[in-house]
């Protein structure tokens, strides 16, 4: 089969700075807590040369050589995180304490 006419997917024309790619590459089955043979770099890309390519993942930066790549594809931005923490609204099935939303002062006060 010849496969000279297909794109090497570590030139893909979409690596370049600035944009969040997910790329699969391979690694040392010998040396991998596992034995596997390929991981995902998932993050924004920071520098390209020709040699590899750096992406800073949520663990920090990883820099890529561009011959050990398999797959690359762009992706979008992460979704944004919701702020604050979960909505209580009282008398709705929120309180687990059993006293109705009063502290423990409040309980014994309205049970006398």
């Amino acid at each position: 089969m010849n496969d000279g006419h297909r794109r090497r997917p570590g030139w893909a024309p979409f690596l370049e700075p600035g944009r969040r790619v997910v790329m699969r590459y391979a690694i040392d089955r010998t040396a991998s807590p596992h034995g596997e043979s390929m991981t995902d770099a998932l993050g924004t890309i920071l520098e390209v040369d020709e040699n590899s390519v750096e992406v800073m993942t949520k663990r920090g930066a990883v820099r890529v050589p561009r011959t050990l790549v398999v797959a690359a594809k762009p992706v979008p931005p992460p979704p944004q995180r919701r702020q604050g923490t979960v909505e209580s609204h009282p008398g709705q099935g929120h309180d687990l304490s059993g006293n109705g939303g009063k502290d423990a002062g409040q309980a014994d006060v309205a049970a006398q």
